[in-house]
């Protein structure tokens, strides 16, 4: 028979072995807590890395090769967060908005359109004009881009249905900032556009 004392610790023994199972237990649920938190951590590391955010898709309307390669080298330079597609004219822009963007920017209509004011053939008044005209791309931003800083060019712009006229910079810094605040105006289009390089309606600096 046992005594009392080793039924005493017996039970000591059992509550220290219940104690050191709870424990572990314990510590159980925490690795497989740790674990699970580290690979949905490790998931959605993964998939950001393997879905970066889509650059903004934009038409590029410019038939001046310089300034062409200004404006593709400053969007290099800012990290490629513009899908920039060119068209050499209004013409090659119309083909484009009417289909051909399937070959030019992923097979979908821009965000924005840019274009220059004076060009061969069709102007940028003519092309807002036009885009205006047709129903579906009546709600499509379209932005004059000219070295003009005429008063009676911006009033013709806006009155053709522009959403912004802005002139364009004289050196590659400029355009990196003009790139950049279309990147942050193409990121949220319900906001207004935030550029120095922004003339309004009355075809002074905004």
């Amino acid at each position: 028979m046992y005594s009392l004392l080793d039924s005493t610790s017996r039970i000591f023994s059992t509550n220290a072995d219940l104690t050191e199972i709870a424990e572990a237990r314990k510590s159980a649920r925490e690795i497989i807590l740790e674990v699970t938190s580290a690979v949905r951590s490790a998931k959605a590391q993964s998939l950001m890395t393997s879905n970066p955010a889509k650059p903004h898709r934009l038409l590029l309307v410019e038939d001046n090769a310089d300034d062409v390669f200004l404006f593709m080298r400053a969007t290099s330079h800012n990290g490629q967060k513009l899908d920039v597609a060119v068209a050499g004219n209004a013409e090659e822009a119309i083909h484009a908005l009417n289909g051909g963007m399937t070959k030019m920017v992923g097979g979908t209509l821009p965000d924005v359109v840019i274009t220059d004011l004076k060009m061969p053939g069709w102007t940028g008044i003519h092309l807002v004009s036009w885009v205006r005209s047709q129903p579906e791309f009546r709600m499509l931003p379209i932005i004059v881009l000219s070295s003009s800083e005429e008063r009676k060019d911006v009033i013709n712009a806006y009155e053709a249905g522009a959403t912004y006229y802005m002139v364009k910079p004289n050196n590659f810094q400029g355009y990196r900032d003009l790139v950049q605040q279309l990147e942050n105006y193409c990121s949220n289009l319900s906001q207004p556009l935030q550029s120095p390089f922004v003339k309004t309606r009355g075809g002074d600096s905004a």
